[in-house]
């Protein structure tokens, strides 16, 4: 049922490059298929990853330079980004525009007035957005949302942040920070059903509070000091050991500062 709600990409947007980014079609066979859900069958979320997986031919935009790739339509991708096309109504803000993946069935929404997608790279839209078959509600701008600000006062119905190329537990803070900076532009005084969301925020969400659940206890352990020590050593910003990054950036020793 998800995958009806998208088209085949492969068929819209050609195999391209630019110097930073490229856009592959990637094939996967059935045996292929198989194999990922065999390989991911005893961890669940990986499971759940490859679970819709399906034989056929996909398109990949990946970046050259690290080699992430930055978007497929994969039925992951469709899995977890069908709830902001379900609930995209008035005037909608996107952040990323990918393969254009999710655009096209909101353009297509009675319900949504006008779509602006902030894109941070020239390259990608260049390689996109001349094969997506957009109309008038759509409007693309280049710039980064982490400074973009939406001029005249203008007030968005629906927001969408789908700006990371992978799910870790790193990509929390900048999430809240968006959706701090961003809840000002909802149009929540007269619309109830305004939306604002990150791509698999829940997901990263989970794996920052599991990273904070780093306990005192282990670190004294290893390093053979006290809890004390530990803290102190924290407060003062000097613990000179290997998981000191780890330590200074949990969020629960933050707060120990805080505190202070």
């Amino acid at each position: 049922m998800v995958t009806k709600t998208f088209q085949k990409m492969y068929e819209l947007i050609p195999a391209k490059e630019s110097s930073q980014f490229k856009i592959i079609h990637r094939k996967i066979s059935e045996e292929e298929v198989k194999f990922q859900k065999l390989k991911n069958i005893w961890d669940e979320k990986q499971y759940m990853e490859v679970y819709g997986l399906t034989p056929g031919t996909y398109v990949v935009l990946g970046n050259k330079k690290n080699g992430e790739t930055i978007m497929s339509d994969t039925w992951m991708e469709q899995y977890t980004n069908h709830e902001i096309i379900e609930k995209a109504n008035g005037n909608v803000l996107i952040a990323g525009l990918g393969i254009g993946l999710i655009i096209l069935p909101i353009q297509a929404k009675e319900c949504v007035k006008s779509i602006v997608i902030i894109e941070k790279y020239q390259e990608i839209i260049d390689l996109v957005l001349p094969h997506l078959p957009l109309n008038n509600k759509v409007k693309v701008i280049c710039a980064d949302i982490d400074t973009y600000e939406p001029k005249n006062n203008i007030k968005f119905d629906t927001i969408y942040f789908d700006i990371w190329n992978n799910i870790t537990a790193d990509n929390y803070p900048q999430m809240k920070d968006l959706h701090k900076k961003f809840r000002k532009f909802l149009n929540n005084k007269v619309n109830p059903n305004c939306f604002i969301e990150s791509w698999r925020r829940s997901d990263c969400r989970r794996l920052d509070k599991e990273n904070r659940k780093y306990d005192y206890n282990d670190v004294a352990k290893q390093f053979k000091i006290t809890d004390e020590k530990i803290r102190r050593a924290i407060l003062k910003n000097d613990l000179k050991l290997q998981r000191n990054k780890l330590i200074l950036e949990s969020e629960k020793y933050k707060e120990v500062q805080r505190n202070e």
